[in-house]
């Protein structure tokens, strides 16, 4: 797979991410324990599931670090909103 496939398939899995656990979300903008665990494990599931095999550990790195980031963003973009 490529870089760029790569790329956009973390988009994608970051988008479903926390687009289907938006109670989650929540409880991670909350600060609520075992917020961040749940997001990053159905993230690591979902990445799984859509290249057809386990992660080695620079690609669950990656799909850690990108969801981190876009949660991180929308947590700062909800605080201007306010």
């Amino acid at each position: 797979m490529t870089s760029d496939k790569f790329l956009q398939l973390l988009n994608g899995v970051v988008i479903t991410v926390i687009s289907d656990n938006q109670e989650v979300v929540e409880e991670w903008l909350n600060n609520i324990p075992g917020s961040w665990g749940k997001l990053a494990g159905q993230a690591i599931i979902l990445a799984k599931r859509s290249i057809g095999r386990a992660l080695v550990e620079d690609e669950r790195l990656l799909v850690w670090n990108h969801l981190w980031h876009h949660l991180q963003k929308f947590k700062l973009d909800k605080k201007i909103n306010i």
